[in-house]
């Protein structure tokens, strides 16, 4: 049981570490994760990627940027997630907006960081396809995505800047990054 936030950073720590990663990867899980929730940012599952994408692929670790549909119990929900190593890194799974139910805590490199087990979520399933909203993500230039992120100043580099303020030159990210796509999972159930 999480009693409090120091919690689920050590947990996020705890759980980075034990998994042979480094320092950088526990301070910039949990500076994102303190960014979303400060920010009570709900329904970010698409930009959080996109910033955690850029803060880990600068970090020199390779990763997919995902996108596809998740279930957890009875709730399937449109999402994006992060795969570093083959191992998922959902930190938004945690800020579903009210009423479309609880998916879980957030889901660190396959860990449940509320039960400290293996999430019981499946990615990439397919149900009935992407909606409008995520199809138009999934379609959009991802610099574009970046940019136009309306609630804070210079988009989403905006907020990379707050969380990962080791890489500012929001320029030369968004040379290095426009032709990023977004991996679209889908197999059956």
């Amino acid at each position: 049981m999480i009693r409090n936030r120091n919690d689920e950073y050590d947990l996020i720590r705890n759980i980075v570490y034990a998994q042979g990663y480094d320092e950088q990867l526990s301070f910039f899980l949990c500076s994102m994760y303190r960014y979303m929730q400060d920010a009570r940012w709900r329904g970010g599952c698409h930009a959080a990627c996109s910033i955690i994408y850029v803060a880990l692929t600068e970090l020199g670790y390779h990763v997919d940027l995902c996108l596809g549909e998740v279930k957890a119990g009875a709730l399937y929900f449109d999402h994006s997630w992060i795969l570093l190593d083959g191992k998922i890194i959902d930190i938004a799974v945690a800020m579903i907006p009210a009423g479309r139910g609880y998916a879980s805590a957030p889901i660190i490199l396959d860990t449940d960081i509320g039960t400290n087990q293996r999430h019981k979520l499946q990615y990439g399933i397919y149900r009935s396809g992407l909606d409008e909203e995520t199809e138009r993500v999934r379609n959009m230039p991802f610099v574009e995505y970046m940019d136009n992120y309306p609630k804070v100043k210079d988009g989403l580099w905006g907020v990379l800047k707050l969380v990962f303020p080791e890489k500012t030159d929001i320029e030369e990210l968004r040379e290095k990054y426009k032709n990023t796509q977004r991996n679209y999972i889908q197999r059956g159930e």
